[in-house]
């Protein structure tokens, strides 16, 4: 089976077993999302997202910033595989701020690097639409020059 196929039967039922551990959960649809959106199924990939957003509703009061933070990078996943860099970036922003000034906890560490990544990856993408001999807006990029994502 593809990896996709393997993530896609599994974290359903993670999110089942794991409805009292949200953190548990979220990384199991956040893969699922990724490795659709690098299989170009954005459609899928917004609905993984969507998946681990919802699992971080019953989630433990004694982490508000951990919660708010992961829900705003979850966001910013979700609007960069719909194709809105602007929006992305802005729940990069909220998503880091509230974690900066604990930035020395294991678990803000962790999330602060997860906001790295995509951002990124972001950044990275958006370099490649602005540069043409880079690989920039062509038939060959999936990203317009202002940062959308363009259908196929």
């Amino acid at each position: 089976a593809t990896a996709r196929a393997r993530l896609d039967a599994v974290c359903p039922r993670v999110a089942e077993r794991l409805a009292h551990a949200p953190f548990e959960c979220v990384p199991c649809f956040e893969q699922l999302g990724e490795t659709a959106f690098g299989l170009g199924r954005r459609d899928e990939a917004i609905a993984a997202a969507t998946a681990a957003l919802a699992c971080l509703e019953h989630t433990p009061d004694e982490a508000p910033e951990r919660v708010a933070a992961t829900r705003a990078r979850l966001q910013a996943e979700r609007a960069w595989w719909r194709g809105d860099a602007a929006a992305a970036a802005a729940a990069l922003r909220d998503a880091a701020a509230p974690l900066r000034e604990h930035a020395g906890l294991p678990w803000i560490a962790a999330e602060l690097d997860a906001v790295a990544r995509l951002q990124a990856a972001i950044d990275a993408a958006l370099a490649r639409a602005a540069t043409p001999s880079q690989g920039g807006p062509s038939a060959m990029s999936p990203i317009a020059a202002d940062g959308r994502i363009i259908a196929r």
